[in-house]
């Protein structure tokens, strides 16, 4: 069986959790056997040369960039599925769910990650919320399998989506977590921070991430004499003027540092050394730092919101109010202790990339129908 991947969505460095997700499914799939041989990926001209690691797959580079959305589906609708039957595709994976609209019965299997779209509209334009819509309408009626990475995901999708029902499951995100770390002393240099002393977020800007809240938690900290610094890491969205304004209207520049995007050498580093990881989200169809946290044996304060209790079953440390700044203040100040090894080991095997695309491939050798269904 030929699978086909459609990698033509990845923009390297600027796709956040989602880029996490599909590189850590190659680099599991890559370590199968049995499936290195069954997949072909097809990749633009701008973002070819980030999948070269992957020679143990067929690689085709498509016509199209990346940069331009409106482009690159049009360009996905008219040419991908004649690109996929010229390599012999007779089964398509879509890892997000920017796909043709129409697959003619051809077997497929799109993701799903979450409906943030549909909860929080404001994030994007007019266009891509219509796109959003009907794209997930076609995926719900057209892919063989929707696939999605949480049980509140798949019980949202089915909700919104009747018919997605049925034909709906859900695999969790795999977390690829190496002992590669950076030298923490050059990263304490760089951003004036000491061992044990900062409080670490892997987040981007966007509003459901609720760091605004944290932020006004940091704010009564410093009121009351406190000195407390956290380091952001992630990638900048739209409309974050609301953070960085709030950074600087309450003089808190010292005391919040933004990283960007950095390594995973860096990030690990940054994970291993800091008083504890905040993860205040309000929304998430999975989220993976908090496990990152988890399998790092870091101390997590996080919310019980949408996925975030399902996925870390309860063992990290909660706020029952996420929006209240004054109960995240309290549980910083209290100690939180670090993840027992059998607690890391146990969400290390759990989301491990071996576990999770095995499962994957599972699923694929469950739709092995042969090519086109008439």
């Amino acid at each position: 069986m030929k699978i086909g991947i459609d990698l033509l969505w990845v923009r390297p460095g600027k796709n956040g959790g989602t880029e996490s997700y599909i590189r850590n499914l190659l680099n599991g799939f890559s370590q199968l056997e049995e499936a290195a041989n069954s997949f072909i990926l097809f990749v633009s001209e701008d973002n070819a040369d980030s999948f070269e690691e992957y020679d143990m797959f067929n690689v085709v580079r498509c016509p199209v960039n990346t940069a331009s959305f409106t482009k690159r589906v049009v360009w996905e609708n008219v040419n991908l599925l004649t690109f996929g039957k010229k390599h012999g595709v007779n089964l398509w994976f879509f890892p997000v769910y920017s796909r043709p609209l129409f697959m003619n019965g051809f077997p497929n299997v799109t993701v799903i990650h979450d409906l943030q779209a549909l909860h929080y509209p404001e994030y994007f334009s007019r266009f891509r919320n219509l796109y959003f819509k009907i794209a997930w309408n076609a995926d719900c009626k057209n892919s063989s399998k929707v696939l999605t990475i949480s049980e509140f995901c798949k019980k949202d999708i089915e909700k919104n989506y009747k018919k997605a029902i049925g034909k709906t499951d859900y695999i969790y995100n795999p977390i690829l977590m190496t002992s590669d770390a950076s030298d923490f002393n050059l990263l304490a240099k760089k951003y004036d921070i000491k061992k044990g002393e900062y409080f670490y977020t892997v987040s981007s800007l966007a509003k459901h991430k609720n760091l605004i809240t944290l932020l006004k938690a940091f704010k009564i900290l410093k009121d009351q004499g406190h000195s407390e610094i956290l380091l952001i890491t992630g990638v900048k969205v739209n409309a974050v003027n609301e953070v960085m304004d709030y950074i600087r209207e309450n003089d808190l520049k010292d005391n919040i540092i933004y990283t960007g995007f950095i390594s995973d050498e860096d990030r690990n580093a940054l994970y291993d050394n800091c008083k504890t990881f905040l993860f205040p989200s309000v929304f998430e169809g999975f989220g993976m730092p908090p496990i990152e946290a988890m399998i790092r044996g870091v101390p997590v304060l996080t919310t019980k919101e949408t996925s975030l209790y399902e996925v870390t079953e309860g063992k990290a440390c909660y706020v029952e109010n996420p929006l209240d700044e004054m109960e995240w203040a309290r549980k910083m100040q209290e100690k939180i202790t670090k993840m027992e090894n059998n607690t890391s080991k146990h969400f290390a095997q759990k989301y491990s990339v071996q576990n999770i695309s095995a499962r994957y491939i599972e699923l694929f050798n469950s739709l092995k129908l042969g090519g086109r269904r008439e």
